[in-house]
């Protein structure tokens, strides 16, 4: 009799066992969080966003005191083309596996250390020349400001003649980052910069702007957007609203990474 039960209860064990391999070989490994880092090409270069707006002038001595009101009571801290508009500062892919389509939760951090220059001249306000790379406080030389287009000046320059001095300060403002994906824009992180001063060439201020967006497939329906490679597309934008300030993005100075969880709670 002993013998019978110690069988039953052996062959017992044994079923309870293949019952369980089998439910663990059905289930298998759940695939592990990952970590993407934007690649090289994405910051390996300095990005300019140019001023948006003129600085403010104030204490103008000249001999064409019409024009120097004009810049102070009208022409300052107002908008050179309109408001300023979302331009790219780096992009990149994310694979997101077929089978992970509506599990995955994704959560995409970044950093943007800006450096703020006083006025970025377009055009030097005597030779018409560019100035892209060239610092200076604006020059109210020989243009009208009632519109009429010098050529010597390409439109860009402001007193039809000019002599004397003007101060010119620059306050500072906003400088807005903005996470895109696929086009859409999902989620944004600001700061405000100080006061640069007044005068030419100086470069007082580089904070880093930090953001972070939390996504999941709910973001977008159900379901992952992705193209036929199986790629989110992320697109960092920035806007800059200070007053009369051109900022830069330096190489190797800004980041994006992005953590992908592609079955959460073990879904």
């Amino acid at each position: 009799m002993k013998r019978i039960v110690a069988g039953l209860l052996a062959g017992a064990a044994l079923l309870s066992a293949s019952l369980l391999f089998a439910q663990q070989g059905s289930v298998g490994v759940s695939p592990m969080p990952s970590v993407i880092q934007a690649p090289d090409s994405a910051v390996n270069a300095d990005v300019y966003y140019g001023p948006t707006s003129w600085p403010l002038f104030s204490n103008c001595q000249t001999d064409n005191p019409t024009c120097g009101a004009w810049l102070i009571n009208t022409l300052g801290g107002t908008n050179i083309n309109g408001a300023p508009a979302a331009q790219a500062v780096m992009s990149m892919p994310v694979n997101i596996p077929s089978a992970y389509l509506t599990t995955a939760n994704l959560l995409v951090t970044w950093t943007l250390r800006v450096v703020a220059f006083q006025w970025k001249s377009a055009v030097n306000s005597v030779t018409g020349a560019s100035l892209d790379n060239g610092l200076s406080t604006v020059n109210a030389w020989r243009t009208d400001h009632n519109g009429n287009n010098l050529s010597s000046c390409n439109g860009q320059c402001l007193c039809t003649w000019w002599h004397g001095t003007i101060d010119e300060t620059f306050p500072g403002g906003n400088i807005t980052s903005y996470l895109y994906v696929n086009g859409q824009n999902l989620g944004q992180a600001a700061m405000t910069f100080p006061s640069l001063g007044s005068g030419s060439n100086t470069n007082v201020s580089d904070p880093t702007i930090t953001g972070s967006v939390a996504l999941t497939p709910a973001t977008f329906g159900g379901t992952y957007p992705v193209d036929a490679s199986g790629n989110l597309t992320l697109q960092l934008m920035w806007v800059n609203s200070t007053t009369g300030s051109g900022v830069v993005a330096p190489a190797y100075m800004r980041t994006m990474t992005v953590f992908v969880d592609p079955l959460p709670n073990n879904q």
